[in-house]
């Protein structure tokens, strides 16, 4: 598949050190501007000029291309995994017929991420760090 020209913007918790982990990984993996990355928590998050449900986003990760429509769920990952030179992860999401199965494992993943985070996030959020030494905060490269 050819990737958009416009970038993906992702809306993500910047107080969940599990979503933390995926936008490192993903800052990391992908060319400058191809993803950007609005933490839903920053005073600078405007929900009218992005247009954008800030609790909805919380419950289910959003994205957009350009001026498009909303991702959400699964949709999101797709778009970000391909901008990240991650290609398995990307056409095995993309899998027609897996994908009721990953609709529902995200969407379970999605209702207990805080308790999930609470238990692994902050180890895996250092492994991660450590992995690609990021030592600035995620926090001030947001939109």
């Amino acid at each position: 598949m050819t990737m958009n020209p416009q970038p993906l913007t992702m809306y993500y918790d910047g107080a969940c050190p599990l979503c933390e982990c995926e936008v490192t990984v993903l800052r990391n993996r992908s060319k400058p501007g191809s993803i950007e990355f609005v933490d839903l928590g920053s005073h600078a998050f405007d929900e009218q000029a992005e247009r954008v449900d800030r609790a909805a986003a919380l419950e289910v990760i959003h994205g957009r291309i350009g001026d498009g429509p909303l991702l959400k769920g699964v949709d999101t990952f797709i778009e970000a995994y391909e901008r990240a030179d991650l290609r398995f992860a990307s056409w095995l999401l993309r899998r027609q017929w897996l994908r009721p199965i990953l609709d529902k494992a995200y969407n379970g993943f999605a209702a207990h991420r805080k308790t999930i985070a609470r238990l692994v996030g902050t180890p895996l959020l250092a492994l991660v760090k450590r992995r690609y030494r990021e030592n600035k905060c995620i926090g001030d490269a947001i939109k």
